[in-house]
């Protein structure tokens, strides 16, 4: 099988000498603490966010529902994931359907004083509003509540708005790296000649 090599980068946030911004919503749109009830939408919602992107190439488990549900249960299951760092976002602006999930993250502590965020992801109506910078905010000023002295996160090259909104909050590129995905070549189909 064919491999593809996707760039990745490695960004940090120093949250000893960095002040994490307050975590701004627009009207009609409010928090949602980790619990296990809203792991479905959890769910959702990075189903939503990420399917036909370039991070569901490199992440296959991106691109369905099944595979995020199970990367969400793989997180949550983990002894460093941080619930207290994770969050959902939701619209309150339907009258019709009541709150409805619209964004999402998640956060693990791999090292020692060091949380790592996972997955930041707006659905695509929501996108333009902030929303993601938002997410963000409020999760490094979660970080910095429970003692953490650096947030991580990666990011693939090709999500430009992710890496740029990363930049503009204060997070630096500290490493770059390759992941090597492998592809499946379609079958070639055989062409009949007329003699």
């Amino acid at each position: 099988m064919p491999r593809r090599y996707f760039k990745r980068y490695r960004m940090e946030y120093d949250l000893r000498r960095q002040e994490p911004a307050a975590a701004a919503l627009p009207a009609g749109f409010e928090w949602r603490d980790w619990s296990q009830c809203t792991l479905a939408d959890h769910a959702l919602v990075k189903f939503r966010a990420f399917a036909g992107t370039v991070d569901a190439e490199v992440f296959t488990s991106l691109s369905s529902y099944e595979g995020c549900h199970g990367l969400m249960e793989h997180i949550v299951g983990r002894v460093d994931f941080l619930p207290r760092c994770t969050w959902l976002l939701v619209s309150t602006l339907s009258e019709t359907f009541g709150p409805v999930a619209v964004g999402t993250t998640q956060c693990v502590a791999p090292v020692h004083r060091q949380a790592a965020i996972q997955n930041v992801g707006i659905v695509p109506e929501f996108r333009g509003q902030g929303l993601g910078r938002a997410l963000v905010d409020r999760t490094l000023l979660a970080m910095r509540e429970e003692g953490f002295e650096r947030a991580t996160l990666e990011v693939t090259s090709r999500n430009e708005q992710a890496v740029a909104l990363y930049h503009r909050i204060g997070f630096r590129t500290v490493r770059t790296s390759y992941r090597s995905v492998r592809f499946q070549q379609a079958p070639r189909l055989a062409i009949a000649r007329s003699s």
